[in-house]
């Protein structure tokens, strides 16, 4: 019950970004998906996909707003899990030092 397990974590990711030359705007997009199989306590895929806009409020700083879909479905501990989970996510960020242009 308690020995280790060896399995496969498959994964593939992407994303794109594109901003206008001398705009303060962005848009952006991402996917992925992932796949454990063969490790005797989990055996899940499932997929994300996201997309959003960002506005360069300063050289050092950039607010962003993404909506994010996930869905993962398989068995992990022997129970049947199905999930789909839609989030808003708004970001403040800011680097140390001002972005090469």
């Amino acid at each position: 019950t308690y020995g280790f397990a060896v399995g496969t974590n498959t994964m593939a990711n992407g994303s794109w970004t594109w901003r206008r030359p001398g705009s303060r705007w962005s848009v952006f997009a991402s996917g992925g998906q992932q796949q454990m199989r063969g490790n005797g306590f989990a055996k899940l895929s499932g997929w994300t996909a996201s997309g959003g806009i960002g506005e360069t409020l300063s050289g050092q700083m950039k607010l962003t707003a993404q909506y994010v879909y996930s869905t993962n479905s398989g068995t992990y501990l022997g129970t049947v899990t199905n999930l789909a989970i839609h989030s808003i996510r708004v970001s403040l960020g800011w680097s140390p030092q001002q972005a090469l242009r």
